[in-house]
């Protein structure tokens, strides 16, 4: 967000995050902003039930097939796998990338 901007985040819609944001944080764990020369990612603002000013960003891949199999491979170890869910976005299947959230 630029300084004097004011943003209204809500439940449900899509997101990109400046680098700005990347830059200063520097943290080894946070998913990059670009990689390997792609364009930044979708995020999906998702509120959080306990405190409504704090809003998650779930990072949306296009690589669905790729985390179908990480899920399948999950589901066998665990018994489950609540880290990753497939879902439409933009008419098109996506992954929902829980475990990278923001």
């Amino acid at each position: 967000m630029c300084k004097g901007e004011n943003l209204k985040v809500q439940q449900g819609f899509s997101y990109h995050i400046k680098d700005d944001f990347f830059e200063e944080e520097k943290d080894k764990y946070i998913m990059s902003n670009k990689e390997d020369g792609n364009y930044r990612p979708h995020f999906y603002a998702v509120q959080d039930k306990k405190n409504s000013d704090l809003y998650w960003m779930i990072p949306i891949s296009s690589q669905a097939e790729k985390y179908k199999k990480i899920m399948e491979r999950k589901i066998e170890r665990y018994g489950k796998c609540n880290t990753i869910i497939i879902g439409k976005f933009a008419g098109k299947e996506n992954a929902f990338l829980i475990q990278n959230a923001l």
